[in-house]
């Protein structure tokens, strides 16, 4: 189990909790599961950095998009994240996007 900015993280039942809320896997080292422990772990990390985390393990190398598959993902978890109650956040440094999921702060 890894605690990390309020949110936990439990690899041996791939679930996330965050704020009462919980989301579960029932595959071991799923992409989703993989990118968004990443995201929320890495403090920021690149498309180029996601794809080797996630993929680095795949003999065939991964999927033909390369890097690129990420910004397709990103939209169609966006449900996960807001059921989690996080937020993707996107900071440009020389040119290079550093995506990180952090959570939405409620006032």
């Amino acid at each position: 189990m890894v605690r990390f900015n309020g949110i936990e993280i439990d690899p041996a039942t791939c679930a996330i909790r965050h704020r009462g809320r919980e989301w579960k896997t029932w595959r071991k080292n799923s992409q989703v599961f993989l990118t968004i422990e990443a995201l929320i772990i890495g403090g920021g990390m690149s498309t180029a950095q996601l794809f080797w985390r996630v993929f680095g393990h795949d003999p065939d190398g991964g999927p033909m998009e390369g890097p690129h598959i990420f910004h397709i993902r990103f939209n169609q978890w966006r449900p996960i994240f807001e059921k989690l109650d996080l937020e993707l956040r996107m900071v440009k440094l020389a040119g290079v996007a550093f995506y990180q999921l952090v959570p939405i702060h409620r006032f």
